[in-house]
């Protein structure tokens, strides 16, 4: 299949918490297949924020490495 933007997902804070307890936090999912072997190389701006990160997790949900701004 084809999309157009590579998020797949945002949360509406507004309408549930996704991870307790902070009440106003957006988190924002993408999904996509490295090959053994491959590479992903991002480039951008951390946002304005209090906070960011960027967190990486293999398909069974495990948590694989993570990136933060403070």
């Amino acid at each position: 299949f084809s999309r157009d933007c590579f998020w797949v997902v945002q949360n509406d804070p507004s309408v549930i918490n996704v991870l307790y307890p902070d009440a106003f936090a957006t988190y924002w999912v993408a999904s996509f297949d490295i090959p053994v072997g491959g590479k992903v190389f991002l480039k951008g701006e951390f946002p304005h924020a209090r906070y960011s990160s960027l967190h990486i997790y293999n398909p069974i949900l495990q948590p694989l490495d993570a990136i933060a701004d403070y």
